[in-house]
């Protein structure tokens, strides 16, 4: 198969009633009906036409009046296939006056309402014959509610084989209060009792003033509406296969039908200069009011719902909570991959047919293999959308117009409320795998020209429908001709041609999509983009001969689209004259009115024409099932509404081939072109140098690539791959901040090194912190600022990268422990420094909250513009195509879940037990989501995404065009106070788990034999502020032809005096030991002291070392300067080309391994800040068994290396104990931890001396 791509521009620019039967006794009477009855379709058109004739009014005509006066329902049973128990019970409900009353609004919605219809719709569906059928049809229209009459006799003529062939009149017509405005109603009483014939034009509903007044047109045609109304009767949620057959695809019909409404409404608005449409969420407000303008004809005006209205439950019907959660359960359903039916068994729905199963779920229908676990989201939404002008019942009103399929679609509402279940659709779509060439190919059938013979224009137009039945009427007065006029669209008829090749003779199907080419921006959208937002315009059957095909198709024989139903008085008068054997009544085309107005078969377009682009598909009509039925139904409706009574005819999904995925357009469209994610293209690089097998290789690939490809993918790969491959082994990577000093440097310093490139004068120049005093988070801005904390950061993201595949070749120990570890180290050194400077710990984000802190980084891409900033305050947003916020949620909601049902659901279905020790692991891998992740399809990227959506807070939507935020840099990221809001969130999830696992008992903390005496500091714990220098030569450009002039940064960062710990260990025998040292704030900000369990989560790892103890009395002493948890600062870009220089100059060694690794907190921030009086700490220490530990000897080796947050790089991690032992679990009798001779702790201070003035509590800004 070959698609072919075509952009196309649309431009705008009653009769008199014969008496029939005279009145007889009931056995003559029936006698005498069956005749007529059984005669032809004409008297079954006439009779439904009489029934249906003013229906709130009684019946006028003698042989429907004799049948409603003299009929017995339950006289004789075996005239019903039921045996009479359907009608017994209906009489039953008459008899104890249990029915609605007459003259009263009737709603589907109303669940007993709905019974009592469906009471009536039972005795018709179970009569054997014409004539029983209308014998109760009109005995039962003189006794029960109007509405319910109507619904029910619409429905049996659609459903039972008796009324095939019956044209239904429309709806319009024969209920006109629900589609005509009351003013026109009332001008149309006016006429009738002053009996004056009128026409009344009928307006939109809404002002100029209200934007959704541009696209009334579309969700207020009285053609759409019918369509909705009765595509809800073809395929009613209520539907139960003991009727007399299956709804084949009716789930996926639900699906298909609503999702072509919304993108035709889609398009309606882009023609129309608007948006398209964004979905509802249960938790903000309802941005569009709606006042319909009509009324009931008894019972009231529709009710009106204001901007702005905020959901609210709907009294003893629906919880907006029970929304939330039921959306969640489906969504879980569609991340899991299998939906669990009533009987507990799983249906798998990553296939074909799972769409099938969801949109049974979603309405819900009684198709729904668990409708009390799943509810019925849709039907439900309905109600509590409709409801909001009374969600207490406190005004007595009665439903509004989203409680009738009839005039759902007038409201905006509605079309958010489907964009809503459109998503949820299309979140299954999106997990299904795309379709391969195989899939949508069609071997020697070659699609070689698309055109369309007559131009694309729509238009508007005046349509005129009749309003008889709008008034009430007697003998006495006379019927007074009385309609309304109305504005709708319209299109010009044209014809599609297709030039078809084929090899061989062949049965095809060919697939038209319509497509807008771009947003309400102007903007181009991706085929990937795009393709959700294509109208399905037709779909028919061909057979293609050998050789040339030239195939015409007419817009008018669409197979999505439906003619207008003539008006009832023509319907009347035809039937009438076909009865009195003048004419045939040839009305066949029009027994369906489920489907698209043939009308309304293009969107509107501009003035000036709106791009589409006309997509076309030929595929192979073998492979379905009903291709004969296909060919039958090629100028039906069944794109949307099926075949009556038969198995859907297309074999393929709804939307094949456009439904799935399209994430290489190559495939689709066989064209050379193709689009990669910037992260994809640094790991080609990267792949492209870890699969060199020599330096030679590597280094060719290298320079080769770095002419060739973005900069910064290139230095991302040479970053990665300096660490992960054996060739680039014992390499120091230069600092990053001079390697790319745009990203760690504020934008002014730069500006200053520019001037003195420029005027050829040196310069340092001093780089003050973001914020200013008046921003309290200005006191801490030192830590997240720290140009070797940055580097840190970046560096654990490079050894520990979520884009790691153990294909690379090694894995990566206990990857989502150390993700869990570092990141609640970051959090516990932040909160810390807050503490440090009189600031209460961080609090954890909310999603459904503002982000209380802005943050502006001052800072320029080196090509580019500025980061963006963030102001106090603002809100989260959806980010479009990418994350949303519901997402989150929900993603949280299923690791928590987890967390709290002991095991994570594998993508397989197997479950994980987290219970345990290892479950941290399984845990870190699907919070942050990496490629270790279990089911990143169910539980998602939590940590991910949520750098996404933060960083893309200014401009969530793309209207501005900003470039990314420090958010979306791990270089950077932990500038902005957000992000320790962020991990503080995620850390509490982690809590969540360990404290979930039982704490430590005394012999899993002790060490039986090791006492630990003593514990002391030598030397103060002195922390200060010095100024750091840092080249900028390489934020500037450079030619041969000017000099290169030295310029610098110059940064105030903290730094701390050495000490060394002294411990006094007595062992009873010779043993291996690990020593495990704590720093924990000992009181919060209000200075209150923390118990042991309240403070053992903000502790410091300070150090972790392997350890030999010998009998008897042990000193150990231990310098700073050699934690395992920290790095010390890389040399110099400069100082590392000097070196290597000269060592291959022969001059002198290199001899740099002590920097080869840069991933650990700087040597010179292992201390908090502390206070000038001294802050309290304690310090935790605990002596471990050491032969416990797998790696002991790698421990020992490790001793002075950075294992502790980042492991030793392609081993397993040294310690087997759970990282942060034994303060990770809880510990709720402090006597058991402090009794284990192993453990102690002593109280310190730590000070801070010369303070900078813009980090003390007074300082001035300088």
């Amino acid at each position: 198969m070959k698609l072919v791509l075509a952009v196309l521009c649309l431009a705008v620019g009653a009769s008199a009633w014969p008496q029939w039967l005279s009145d007889s006794p009931q056995h003559r009477f029936s006698l005498t009906l069956y005749h007529y009855f059984a005669a032809d379709l004409a008297h079954r058109q006439q009779t439904v036409n009489r029934l249906l004739y003013r229906s709130t009014e009684p019946l006028r005509f003698d042989e429907l009046e004799a049948a409603a006066a003299n009929f017995h329902p339950d006289a004789d049973t075996s005239l019903y296939k039921d045996d009479g128990v359907a009608v017994k019970r209906l009489l039953k409900e008459l008899e104890d006056h249990r029915l609605l009353e007459k003259h009263h609004w009737f709603s589907l919605f109303n669940t007993r309402q709905r019974e009592e219809a469906l009471m009536l719709f039972d005795v018709l569906m179970n009569s054997k014959t014409w004539e029983t059928a209308v014998n109760n049809a009109a005995y039962f229209r003189e006794r029960v509610n109007e509405g319910e009459f109507v619904y029910a006799l619409y429905a049996a003529v659609i459903h039972s084989s008796l009324g095939e062939g019956i044209v239904l009149p429309p709806l319009y017509e024969v209920t006109p209060h629900l589609f005509t405005n009351s003013e026109v109603i009332q001008k149309a009483y006016t006429a009738k009792m002053t009996q004056t014939p009128g026409k009344f034009r009928m307006e939109f509903t809404g002002s100029k003033k209200n934007s959704e007044q541009r696209v009334a047109y579309f969700g207020e045609d009285i053609g759409m509406n019918v369509h909705h109304v009765t595509w809800h009767l073809d395929f009613p949620f209520w539907w139960n296969d003991a009727y007399g057959y299956h709804l084949d695809r009716k789930g996926e019909l639900f699906f298909w039908a609503h999702h072509q409404l919304t993108v035709r409404f889609d398009a309606e608005r882009l023609s129309n200069n608007l948006d398209v449409v964004d979905e509802l969420y249960w938790d903000r407000p309802i941005k569009e009011g709606f006042a319909p303008h009509t009324t009931y004809r008894y019972g009231g005006e529709f009710p009106t719902r204001p901007d702005n209205a905020r959901f609210e439950d709907v009294d003893g019907i629906v919880r907006v909570r029970d929304m939330i959660i039921h959306e969640s359960r489906i969504r879980d359903a569609i991340a899991q991959g299998y939906i669990t039916a009533a009987d507990g068994t799983k249906i798998d729905i990553r296939n074909s047919e799972g769409i099938d199963h969801l949109g049974d779920i979603i309405e819900s229908s009684l198709y729904s293999p668990n409708a009390q676990y799943y509810g019925a989201l849709h039907n439900s939404a309905h109600v509590i959308l409709g409801r909001q002008a009374d969600p207490h019942g406190k005004f007595n009103l009665p439903p509004s117009v989203m409680e009738h399929f009839e005039t759902a679609t007038r409201d905006p509402a509605f079309f958010r409320l489907h964009k809503y279940m459109d998503n949820i659709f299309k979140e299954h779509k999106d997990s299904l795998p795309p379709y391969t060439a195989g899939e949508i190919g069609f071997p020697g059938v070659h699609l070689t020209s698309v055109g369309v013979e007559g131009k694309l224009e729509t238009y508007f137009e005046d349509f005129e429908f009749d309003l008889k039945m709008a008034v009430d009427s007697s003998e006495s007065v006379n019927e007074v001709d009385v309609s309304a006029t109305v504005s709708r669209l319209n299109h010009n008829d044209f014809t599609y041609k297709f030039e078809i090749k084929s090899d061989s003779e062949e049965h095809a199907v060919v697939r038209v999509f319509l497509c807008p080419r771009r947003d309400s921006n102007g903007i181009i959208f991706t085929f990937e983009e795009g393709r959700w937002h294509c109208i399905e315009m037709d779909k028919f059957w061909t057979k293609l001969s050998a050789g040339a095909n030239v195939i015409k198709r007419k817009s008018t024989d669409s197979s999505v689209t439906v003619p207008d139903v003539p008006s009832f008085s023509t319907l009347i008068a035809e039937a009438d004259k076909a009865v009195a054997g003048s004419s045939d009544f040839d009305f066949a085309r029009y027994t369906r009115s489920c489907g698209i107005p043939n009308r309304m078969l293009l969107p509107k377009g501009s003035a000036t024409g709106m791009e589409f682009a006309l997509v076309v598909s030929v595929t192979n009509g073998e492979s379905d099932e009903q291709h004969d039925a296909l060919e039958d139904a090629t100028t039906q409706s069944h794109t949307l509404c099926g075949i009556h009574g038969e198995k859907y005819p297309d074999h393929q999904p709804m939307g094949f081939p456009l439904d799935r995925r399209i994430p290489d357009e190559r495939v689709f469209l066989s064209s050379d072109n193709n689009a990669y994610t910037i992260r994809e293209e640094a790991l080609m690089i990267f792949d492209v140098f870890m699969n060199c097998r020599t330096w030679d290789t590597a280094v060719n690939n290298a320079a080769y690539f770095r002419e060739r490809v973005n900069e910064g993918e290139f230095m991302y790969a040479i970053y990665a791959t300096v660490i992960h491959s054996e060739l680039w082994d014992g390499l120091v990577l230069p600092p990053l901040y001079e390697v790319t000093p745009h990203m760690f440097t504020n934008s002014d310093v730069i500006a200053r090194a520019y001037v003195a490139q420029m005027i050829q004068t040196p310069g340092k120049f001093r780089k003050e912190f973001n914020s200013r005093q008046k921003n309290p988070e200005q006191r801490v801005a030192y830590f997240t600022e720290d140009i070797g904390m940055n580097f840190h950061h970046f560096i654990w993201h490079l050894h520990f990268p979520f884009w790691w595949n153990d294909a690379y070749g090694h894995h990566l120990d206990r990857k989502g422990e150390f993700f869990f570890w570092s990141h609640h180290q970051l959090i516990a050194r932040y909160d810390a420094e807050r503490l440090s400077n009189n600031l209460e710990c961080v609090n954890e984000l909310h999603w459904d909250r503002p982000i209380k802190e802005g943050f502006c980084p001052h800072m320029t891409y080196r090509y580019g513009t500025e980061f963006p900033s963030r102001s106090d305050n603002v809100n989260f947003e959806d980010v479009a195509g990418v994350a949303r916020v519901r997402d989150m949620i929900i993603h949280e909601a299923r690791i928590r879940n987890a967390i709290c049902l002991g095991y994570i659901t594998a993508a397989n279905g197997s479950r994980i037990d987290i219970k345990n020790n290892e479950g941290i692991v399984h845990l870190g891998n699907i919070l942050e989501s990496s490629h270790y992740s279990l089911n990143d399809q169910f539980y998602g990227a939590l940590h991910n995404r949520a750098h996404v959506i933060l960083g893309r807070t200014p401009d969530p939507n793309g209207k501005f065009n900003l470039i990314p935020s420090v958010m979306e840099h791990h270089q950077i990221a932990i500038r902005d106070p957000a992000f320790f809001r962020l991990h503080k969130y995620i850390d509490n999830i982690f809590k969540e788990h360990k404290d979930s696992l039982p704490p430590y008992t005394a012999e899993e903390i002790g060490f039986p034999g090791v006492h630990l005496t003593s514990v002391g500091v030598e030397g103060k714990l002195e922390t200060n502020f010095e100024d750091f220098e840092f080249d900028l030569k390489m934020a500037v450009d450079s030619s041969e032809s000017v000099n290169e002039v030295n310029v610098s940064s110059i940064v105030p960062r903290l730094n701390h005096n050495d000490f060394t710990y002294k411990f006094e260990i007595n062992s009873d025998v010779a043993k291996h030991a690990v020593v495990r040292v704590f720093l924990c704030p000992r009181r919060d900000s209000n200075g209150i002291i923390f118990t042991l369990e309240e403070g053992r989560w903000n502790c410091i790892e300070m150090d972790k070392f392997w350890t030999k103890l010998s009998i008897g009395a042990n000193d150990i002493k231990r310098k700073s300067s050699d934690s395992s948890v920290t790095v010390p600062d890389v040399p110099s870009f400069q100082t590392l080309i000097t070196e290597a220089d000269k060592a291959v100059a022969g001059s002198s060694d290199f001899d740099f391994a002590h920097y080869a690794r840069s991933c650990g907190i700087p040597n010179r921030m292992l201390l908090p800040k502390g206070s000038e009086n001294g802050m309290e700490f304690a310090l935790v220490v605990s002596v471990t068994d050491g032969e416990s530990d797998e790696q002991h000897d790698a421990l020992e080796d490790a001793t002075t290396e950075s294992h502790t947050q980042c492991g030793i790089h392609g081993e397993k991690y040294p310690d087997h104990q759970p990282m942060g032992f034994p303060l990770d679990r809880r510990i709720p009798d402090e006597r058991v931890f402090l009794s284990s001779d192993n453990n102690a702790y002593t109280i310190v201070k730590v000070y801070h001396k010369g303070d900078h003035g813009e980090h003390g509590d007074h300082g001035e800004h300088h």
